[in-house]
C-alpha cells in the first residue's frame, strides 16, 4: 500500500469560489477584530452601509424576496437597514464577554416575582434586536 491522499474540502471547489471564500473569510476576521479593538459604532455602520455592495447576491437576494411579499416598501432601505443591524449585532457580540447589560427595574422586578413563586419561568421575546443579550442579563442577573 502506498502512501494514504488526504483531501481537502478546498480541493473540490473551483478556484473563483475557493478565491471568494479566502476573501470573505479575511474580511469577517479583520471585521471582528475590529469591531473587538475599535470604540466607535459608527465605523460598523459605516460597514454595514457597504455590505449590500460586498455582498451582492444576498442583498439582491433580499430586496427580491421583500418586494416579492410586500411591494409596497422600499426594499433597497430595508435591505441596507438590515445589513447595519447585522454589523451593531456583530460589534455587540464581540463586547458580549466585556459587560452585560443589566436588567431595568422593571424587568428586575417581574423576574423576580416570577422566580419567588419558585415554579421557574419561560420567556419568550421577538426575534427582534440583539436577542442574545436578554439571556445574558438574566443570567447575570442571578
Amino acid at each position: 500500500m502506498g502512501p494514504r491522499r488526504t483531501t481537502n474540502k478546498r480541493d473540490f471547489w473551483p478556484w473563483r469560489q475557493r478565491v471568494k471564500n479566502d476573501l470573505l473569510y479575511g474580511l469577517m476576521r479583520v471585521g471582528f477584530t475590529a469591531a473587538q479593538v475599535l470604540p466607535l459604532r459608527g465605523f460598523l455602520r459605516l460597514l454595514g452601509c457597504a455590505a449590500p455592495h460586498i455582498f451582492l447576491r444576498a442583498a439582491r437576494r433580499a430586496r427580491q424576496q421583500l418586494e416579492s411579499v410586500m411591494p409596497q416598501l422600499d426594499a433597497a432601505k430595508i435591505t441596507r437597514h438590515m445589513f447595519v443591524h447585522f454589523a451593531e449585532s456583530l460589534w455587540e457580540l464581540s463586547r458580549l464577554h466585556q459587560s452585560v447589560p443589566e436588567l431595568d427595574d422593571d424587568a428586575r422586578r417581574v423576574l423576580d416575582a416570577v422566580l419567588a413563586e419558585g415554579k421557574g419561568a419561560v420567556v419568550i421575546s421577538g426575534h427582534i434586536g440583539n436577542w442574545e443579550l436578554l439571556g445574558q442579563s438574566i443570567a447575570a442577573a442571578g
